[in-house]
């Protein structure tokens, strides 16, 4: 079975977010592929004009036989 994991609009501390829950799946999964993305909102006066970035990724795995996750 096919399953995804998100790590959405964490732009301080997501590589390593990614990378503990990575090694805590070391032998129980296989990556299909890893998606990546960033963006910025245009600053206004609602946002205070500054401009807010934000980034996200997209693990999609399968579970190899006898993983639990």
């Amino acid at each position: 079975m096919i399953k995804v994991k998100e790590f959405l609009n964490r732009q301080e501390g997501q590589e390593t977010e990614m990378n503990e829950w990575l090694k805590e799946q070391d032998k129980n999964i296989e990556i299909i592929d890893i998606k990546y993305s960033v963006g910025v909102f245009q600053a206004d006066e609602k946002a205070g004009w500054l401009a807010q970035e934000f980034s996200g990724a997209l693990i999609i795995y399968k579970i190899k036989d006898g993983g639990s996750y």
